[in-house]
């Protein structure tokens, strides 16, 4: 089907028991992870990611019927049962990362453990906007856009905010809506964000999943970048800015990363975003710098934006 969906097979047959375009599985990058599990011989416990979400909820083995679990998360994951009480990771836009602990008779909640118990003023949190836009040879492309929030002050009402372009590692990983505290960083000191899931992110089906393969540091740059323009183009991001920043990119790493972060490519960066930009936005690109933040490693792009 084009879709990580669950199957039975019984008597010689396999059947899918809910066949969606949603992917039930997860990338097999390392050892334990788990997108379902069994709660009796007649249901599972299983978890779908849809349009950068995921779905939790029973499935009738027999029947195939799906029974939705209403809990709080956007993002959920590793899931384990034990008895009626079911264990998981999850996140959402207003709840970092935590350990939940649902009682499936009760439907009763617990947290066993968070991932950062600083609490964050609801007032500055950007909830994320998933958006589709068109990228390079006609395709669609994904992304989150975070736009700048700060209850205590606002910017000029005839200017629109720098624009910080993000990409996650993998590269078969894929960006989420869960809160966190980097990204709001940025948005509540006027900048705005769009983390982009590009061609070669899980959670789209097998064919968006497959677009990397042979075109590293091509296809995934392409979508970056039309995710920032699509952005201008909309009148959520300041183009014309981006060439300030950009000539002051790098003079500190660690504190100027400003403009446009992309994810570390091992050949071919140059070609690549040549490649990825058409005449409208043309770059040069007069050396390249590897800077650490946070833990996340990137190629910080040192360059010139001649609109």
């Amino acid at each position: 089907s084009g879709w990580w969906n669950l199957y039975r097979s019984s008597g010689g047959e396999t059947k899918a028991l809910y066949p969606m375009d949603a992917e039930f599985g997860d990338p097999q990058w390392v050892f334990g992870q788990s997108t379902y599990g069994v709660l009796d011989s007649a249901t599972l416990i299983a978890t779908f990611s849809k349009d950068g979400q995921t779905h939790l909820g029973k499935l009738a083995i027999a029947s195939g019927a799906w029974s939705a679990i209403d809990v709080p998360h956007t993002s959920i994951g590793s899931i384990q049962i034990a008895g009626d009480r079911l264990v998981y990771m999850g996140g959402s836009a207003e709840r970092s990362s935590e350990l939940l602990s649902y009682d499936l008779e009760s439907n009763a909640l617990e947290v066993v453990a968070q991932s950062s118990r600083e609490g964050i003023d609801a007032r500055y949190i950007s909830r994320a906007e998933a958006i589709t836009y068109p990228s390079a040879n006609g395709r669609g492309a994904y992304a989150f856009y975070y736009a700048p929030v700060n209850p205590e002050f606002a910017g000029p009402q005839d200017a629109k905010p720098p624009l910080l372009v993000l990409s996650h590692g993998g590269p078969t990983s894929a960006a989420d809506d869960v809160l966190d505290p980097r990204i709001l960083y940025w948005t509540s000191r006027g900048f705005a964000v769009v983390d982009v899931n590009y061609g070669g992110s899980t959670g789209y089906g097998r064919t968006y999943r497959n677009a990397l393969r042979g075109q590293w540091g091509i296809v995934d740059v392409e979508d970056c970048v039309y995710a920032a323009r699509y952005l201008v183009d909309r009148g959520d991001a300041d183009g014309e800015r981006w060439r300030r920043w950009r000539l002051r990119m790098c003079s500190r790493p660690a504190h100027r990363i400003t403009a446009l972060r992309i994810w570390r490519s091992s050949r071919g960066i140059r070609t690549s975003l040549n490649r990825a930009i058409s005449i409208r936005w043309w770059v040069r690109i007069p050396r390249r710098r590897r800077c650490t933040m946070r833990g996340r490693r990137f190629i910080i792009l040192t360059a010139w934006i001649v609109r």
